[in-house]
C-alpha cells in the first residue's frame, strides 16, 4: 500500500507542479527502509538498501545526460527500498517501456489540448537532411513544440515499480 500511496501522490504532484518534492522521496526510503527493518530485520534493511542503490545506479546517467530530473532519480531509488534490487532492476525496464507510451500520450495532449506546435515540421526537416545528404541531425524542439515541454515521469516511473512489485516481488 506504501508503494501505491507514494506513487499516486508523486505523480499527481509532478502532474501539477512538474516536481516532486524530496520530503515525499526521502520520507519515502526512510519508511521503506524502516518497514524493512521491522518486518526483515538486518537482511531486509541490507536488501532495501541494495534497492535504493539500484534504483540511483539505473536512473543517474539519465540525470547527467539531463533526459530525467533529480525528483525521478529519488523516486526510484525510494521505491527500491519496498522492491529490492532485481525487482527494482525489473521496475526500471517497466518504467522505460511505460515512459515511450507515456510521452506519446502526453505530446499528443500538449498538442490538442493545450496548442502545442507538432513536431511534424521538426522530424520532416531532419528527414530531408538524411535524405538528401545521407547525414543524420538533430534539431532541437521549439519549447512551444509538443516535443520540447518538460514531461512529468512520476506517473509512469509509478506504473513501473507498481507492476514490479506485483509481478516480481516475492
Amino acid at each position: 500500500m506504501a508503494l501505491i500511496t507514494v506513487g499516486v501522490v508523486a505523480s499527481v504532484l509532478d502532474l501539477a507542479w512538474r516536481r516532486i518534492p524530496n520530503i515525499l522521496t526521502l520520507g519515502a526510503a526512510l519508511v521503506g527502509l524502516v518497514l524493512a527493518l521491522v518486518t526483515g530485520g538486518l537482511p531486509a534493511l541490507g536488501t532495501g538498501m541494495l534497492g535504493l542503490l539500484t534504483g540511483l545506479v539505473l536512473m543517474l546517467p539519465g540525470f547527467m545526460l539531463r533526459m530525467t530530473g533529480g525528483g525521478d532519480v529519488k523516486l526510484l531509488a525510494a521505491f527500491g527500498t519496498y522492491l529490492g534490487p532485481l525487482p527494482t532492476l525489473y521496475a526500471f525496464l517497466l518504467y522505460i517501456l511505460t515512459a515511450l507510451l507515456w510521452a506519446g500520450l502526453y505530446g499528443l495532449y500538449a498538442w490538442y489540448f493545450q496548442g502545442a506546435t507538432p513536431p511534424l515540421q521538426r522530424y520532416g526537416s531532419m528527414a530531408r537532411t538524411l535524405f538528401r545528404t545521407g547525414q543524420v541531425s538533430y534539431v532541437r524542439p521549439a519549447p512551444t513544440e509538443a516535443m520540447g515541454r518538460r514531461v512529468p515521469m512520476a506517473p509512469a516511473i509509478a506504473c513501473g515499480a507498481i507492476a514490479a512489485a506485483l509481478l516480481y516481488s516475492p
